[in-house]
């Protein structure tokens, strides 16, 4: 198969991954990060999903890659930048020197296969309190509950990356320790050298942001009041006591060693 282009070399040095788990914050920061110039950004892109399969052939990888490039990206390009055709797509390229941001949640899991795909990738967590995590992911989102599980998780209503011990509890546990131990989890999956962004700090995270990125970044006025627009932490509605055992103990280690307790 001969590709119409060098997608590694488009790729190469130009992606940055924004992940966490959900209910963090990452859609506020990638909201931040594509106000910027010379960004180009997409929101959770489907076809990520697909990813540890390609990463294992790199004839496979190739194609995922144009794929992702020729229906996500330079579509994207199009429309945040006003070009109209392809050659104008790749000219712009060759100019502005963009950086492409993927933001998406629960990819932690699948880190080795990122690194695998796009070349020089960088990949950015933000986290957030874990009672934070669970009180939203239930009151705002509804996630977890039985009637959700079903839908949204493989047939078994279990996220594919939960840990075989936690899986044969998974079905017998409420709501409240299903998101603690889905927070838990993911997080355990981090590097200790992965670049880590707090939500409860995001507003006066300014400088912190700018720094994950390159010099030649430029931020907008758009920039400044989103960040603006960051919301306080409130009260949770959530308490230790609504995490069942034996997952409090591992929820509440996790939370002390990212210094929220």
């Amino acid at each position: 198969m001969n590709l119409p282009c060098d997608y590694n070399a488009i790729f190469k040095d130009r992606v940055i991954i924004i992940g966490g788990v959900g209910r963090s914050g990452t859609t506020i920061l990638g909201k931040i990060i594509d106000s910027m110039h010379p960004v180009v950004y997409l929101m959770e892109p489907a076809i990520l999903k697909y990813m540890p399969m390609v990463c294992k052939s790199p004839f496979v990888a190739g194609g995922f890659l144009g794929t992702i490039f020729e229906d996500y990206i330079a579509p994207a390009i199009c429309k945040k930048y006003k070009t109209f055709r392809r050659f104008d797509v790749m000219d712009w390229i060759k100019a502005n020197n963009p950086v492409f941001i993927i933001k998406s949640n629960e990819l932690q899991p699948q880190l080795e296969d990122i690194v695998k795909l796009f070349d020089g990738v960088k990949y950015i967590e933000i986290i957030r309190n874990g009672i934070n995590v669970v009180d939203s992911s239930l009151n705002e989102r509804g996630w977890f509950k039985d009637d959700y599980q079903q839908i949204d998780f493989h047939i078994d209503g279990v996220p594919y990356y939960i840990f075989e011990g936690d899986r044969r509890l998974w079905p017998k546990w409420n709501p409240a320790t299903r998101a603690a131990c889905n927070w838990r989890t993911l997080l355990n999956y981090l590097q200790k050298e992965t670049p880590i962004l707090r939500y409860e700090n995001l507003k006066n995270s300014f400088q912190a942001i700018v720094s994950e990125l390159p010099g030649h970044v430029t931020v907008t006025n758009e920039t400044f009041d989103l960040i603006a627009s960051v919301h306080p932490e409130k009260q949770s509605g959530i308490t230790m006591d609504d995490i069942e055992q034996p997952e409090r103990s591992l929820f509440v280690y996790k939370m002390k060693e990212l210094g929220y307790l």
